[in-house]
């Protein structure tokens, strides 16, 4: 039996590395549906992501994730699937992106990170209670070496135009075919 093609390309990251907007950028260059499994969550569940972390909390949260992952990644037609920031922490969602997609990781600083996500209109439940930057130093302790070890490529997103970053990454991902 022959190996799976890895027809899809993931962006994963830190909140505020810019999955979403440079995932629609690479959507748009390739051709492609874009797919946020944030949104995708919000659509299978019917609530928003606060709504889940408050009455549910995060184990639920995870649940819901790993469904997203599936049904992301099963997709038949190819697809960027920008993935929340967690995904990787998943042991399935890790094997499921690696199985079906090319996998960027997009990298900033903490310092960028906190400034993005302060201007977000998004609600980010595992920041509430500290300072973004504490939150976001320690977020990237525990993940990036999961991150280092899932990506195909990293890219740097600091002082980068979006539409730089995306023809990066397309690049990279056609360069291996």
């Amino acid at each position: 039996m022959s190996a799976p093609v890895r027809r899809h390309l993931a962006l994963i990251g830190l909140m505020g590395a810019g999955k979403s907007s440079v995932g629609m950028a690479c959507a748009e260059i390739l051709g492609w549906p874009f797919v946020d499994t944030d949104a995708l969550i919000e659509s299978l569940v019917g609530r928003g992501i606060a709504d889940i972390f408050m009455h549910e909390g995060e184990h639920a949260f995870r649940e819901y994730e790993r469904e997203a992952v599936r049904v992301a990644t099963e997709a038949e037609a190819a697809q960027v699937i920008s993935c929340g920031g967690g995904v990787i922490m998943d042991p399935d969602n890790r094997a499921r992106l690696v199985e079906s997609s090319y996998v960027a990781w997009l990298r900033a600083e903490p310092e960028t990170l906190a400034r993005r996500v302060e201007r977000s209109y998004t609600v980010r439940p595992l920041l509430e209670g500290e300072a973004p930057i504490r939150s976001l130093v320690k977020l990237a302790a525990e993940r990036d070496p999961i991150y280092e070890e899932v990506a195909d490529v990293a890219v740097s997103t600091d002082r980068r135009a979006v539409a730089d970053i995306a023809a990066s990454i397309v690049a990279a991902w056609q360069a291996r075919l």
